[in-house]
């Protein structure tokens, strides 16, 4: 039996979910502001080969840096990411994000 409901197409309800999302590992984390502090090395790679879409360069006037934000739903591969980096990076912000980092790279320190 049908209702009245209106009917949403799942490839679209897909895409919506995708559009903040790094990778495709969906969560309930509402898109954020992610501000990140790259050495400035990094800058033609991350030019080249974006971390999502929403990237953008922020104009902070430290030399020898490269700072970007992005627009997204903060999810283990967006995590997996930034983690690779090392100490080529900072989370600058959302808190919860730069913590999170923070503890991650404290765990894997206790390793060695």
């Amino acid at each position: 039996m049908l209702d009245n409901k209106p009917f949403k197409n799942k490839t679209e309800e897909a895409n919506e979910k995708l559009f903040h999302t790094v990778g495709l590992n969906f969560t309930d984390h509402e898109p954020v502001r992610i501000v990140l502090r790259f050495e400035a090395r990094q800058k033609p790679y991350l030019e080249s080969l974006k971390l999502h879409r929403s990237q953008q360069e922020l104009a902070d006037g430290l030399e020898g840096f490269y700072t970007i934000k992005l627009f997204v739903s903060y999810n283990f591969e967006l995590k997996q990411q930034l983690l690779k980096y090392g100490s080529l990076v900072e989370v600058l912000e959302p808190s919860f994000v730069r913590e999170d980092i923070k503890k991650e790279l404290e765990q894997a320190l206790s390793a060695y």
